[in-house]
Order: C-alpha cells, then structure tokens, then sequence
C-alpha cells in the first residue's frame, strides 16, 4: 500500500511538471525562485530527431554517437572513429533547428564495449534515484547523462543546488570524473 501512494505522487508530481511544461508556463525551484519551464516537449522532439540523423547515417559507421537536450542544449556524448567524423557530427547539431548550445564532448577512439554502456546506465540510474531524494535539489531540474564512466550534468540551478548535485555524483561508485553543463540562477 505505502508503495502503491509512493508511486501515485510520484506520478502525480511528474504529471504536473509536465503540464506545466506543455503549457509553458513558470516553475518555482525548491528556493522559491521561479524559472520559465524548460520546453522538454521541444527538447525530447530534438534529441529524437538529431539523434536519429546519426543513427540512420552512414557517415558514422563504428561509431558511437549520443544526443541529450535540455532546454535546448545539446550535449553530444560517444565514440567516432577520426576528427572528420567529430566535426561533422557537431556541424550537424549545430544547424539543427531549435539547438541553441552545443557541448560537444564524442570522443575519438573505438566504439565502447556491452558492458561499458551497461555500466554507464547502472551509474545514471544511481544517480538519478539519489538526486530524487535530495531536498536540494529540484528533480526534475537536473539531466544526468553517463558515457564512459563520466557523469554529464545539465539543468537549471542556484550554486547550492549545482553543489549538492555534483557532489552526490561526485560519491557514486564507478564515476571517473563529473563534467556540470548547468544555467546559474542568480
């Protein structure tokens, strides 16, 4: 019974984030500032798109190439085969309608293996469920994207929050390093 209302205000709360969302309107961060709600419905139907342009190319072929939006950011994570490869991928990005900022961080080298990929998702899952039970930190207001081990951070945060984030990922077993792609509220 606890788990079944667990689940139900955690879908109730996800619910409403996400009509805010498509209403675009304002959020209140967990600080009481108010921020306009990050078009994630934009932001979803960008990393699909872009993200299906690598994959259905044949101009990466043995490659690894991820995309992640938030608001309008797109941070491209993964392994291409030469530097041509990594230029074109993010000439790619860069012209794509809607994508304001690029963070490009593929890397030049071979494609990772099963298990790397796989250690990478165990990795964000821990994260992500231990930023969801931080009071500092607004849940939805946090993207964690994990690729070869390093811990990718986008979202919309104070210094206080972007500090309890990055050291929580910081603690998770198996993280080589942290990179944070956060916007500062004032």
């Amino acid at each position: 019974m606890c788990k079944l209302l667990k689940i139900m205000l955690i879908s109730g709360g996800l619910l409403s984030g996400l009509v805010a969302c498509a209403n675009n309107t304002s959020l209140t961060t967990p600080d009481k500032s108010t921020v306009e709600a990050p078009a994630s419905i934009d932001d979803s139907s960008i990393q699909s798109k872009l993200s299906a342009k690598y994959s259905n190319s044949d101009n990466f072929p043995n490659s690894n190439i991820y995309v992640d939006v938030f608001n309008r950011t797109a941070l491209l994570t993964g392994q291409v085969k030469d530097q041509a490869q990594k230029d074109f991928a993010e000439n790619i990005a860069r012209g794509y309608p809607g994508v304001v900022k690029i963070y490009d961080y593929v890397d030049v080298r071979l494609p990772s293996s099963f298990s790397a990929r796989s250690k990478d998702s165990m990795i964000t899952a821990q994260l992500k469920t231990q930023l969801f039970g931080e009071p500092g930190v607004p849940s939805g207001g946090v993207k964690v994207v994990t690729t070869n081990a390093v811990v990718y951070m986008l979202g919309v945060v104070n210094q206080d929050q972007a500090e309890s984030a990055t050291r929580i990922a910081a603690s998770v077993g198996g993280v080589d390093k942290v990179v944070t792609l956060f916007e500062y509220l004032n």
